[in-house]
């Protein structure tokens, strides 16, 4: 099973996907064996997270691309990214970069 929820037989479709719940997906999707406490251990053993990452932490969108991209080179695949995307993607981190320095003041 990809999912199992968020406990007691409960999902929570609407809510933020963290960086754990996010890798613990791919990797299942991925047919890799794993649980929820050895996401983060075990993506960055397959180069899909990063030893640093925040479990807690809600997945942006640049980490989402980030995933999918690592996730598809860990299959052998050899993803590419159309300049406009990449665009889009670095736009959205900087501005998520501006609004954090903003509030950090």
């Amino acid at each position: 099973m990809i999912v199992n929820g968020v406990g007691g037989g409960e999902f929570a479709p609407n809510a933020e996907v963290t960086e754990q719940q996010a890798v613990t997906m791919f990797l299942r999707a991925m047919g890799v064996p794993v649980s929820y406490d050895t996401a983060i251990a075990t993506g960055a053993a397959h180069g899909l997270a990063s030893s640093y990452a925040v479990p807690d932490a809600p997945m942006s969108r640049i980490d989402t691309a980030s995933l999918i991209v690592n996730a598809l080179a860990d299959m052998g695949m050899q993803p590419t990214i159309k300049a406009d995307d990449a665009n889009k993607i670095l736009g959205d981190a900087l501005q998520w970069y501006g609004d954090l320095m903003e509030e950090l003041k």
